[in-house]
């Protein structure tokens, strides 16, 4: 397929980004700023439920690490969300982890993970109380 400029451009049609119509473009960002606001404020509070202070849910990378400590696992495993496909399964059984933190279902922690802007909004301000992982007895002490 060798096409110049001009046929790539009649393909496209009439289609012009910078036609945008103003209400739509302003309207975007205003409805995307709100749930940026309200994914912040749920994230926020759940870390703060779990005894972790707010403001580390902004941080990148390390507010995953810290979601595996909040879900009682090994903030190292949080590595396994660089591996593709592994990170799929990984992150369902993480949040599945957090949500029984909280005393919720195996539902509520699919959809942390399927819509996390609305589920830990719900779970940040809901009246449920993080169990923190209870240290295993030594046999024989």
């Amino acid at each position: 397929m060798t096409g110049t400029a001009a046929e790539v451009a009649n393909i496209m049609g009439d289609y012009d980004v910078a036609n945008l119509d103003p209400k739509f473009s302003t309207a975007y960002f205003v409805v995307m700023g709100i749930i940026i606001i309200l994914s912040i404020a749920g994230m926020w509070k759940t870390f703060e439920k779990a005894n972790v202070a707010g403001w580390k849910s902004l941080i990148p990378f390390y507010n995953l690490y810290l979601m595996y400590e909040i879900a009682g696992r090994n903030g190292r495993q949080f590595l396994l969300l660089l591996v593709p496909v592994v990170n799929l399964i990984a992150i369902f059984s993480v949040n599945i982890s957090i949500a029984k933190r909280f005393g919720k279902g195996t539902g509520f922690g699919a959809g942390l993970t399927l819509f996390p802007m609305i589920f830990f909004l719900i779970l940040g301000y809901d009246d449920s109380v993080h169990t923190p992982k209870q240290k295993e007895e030594v046999i024989g002490a």
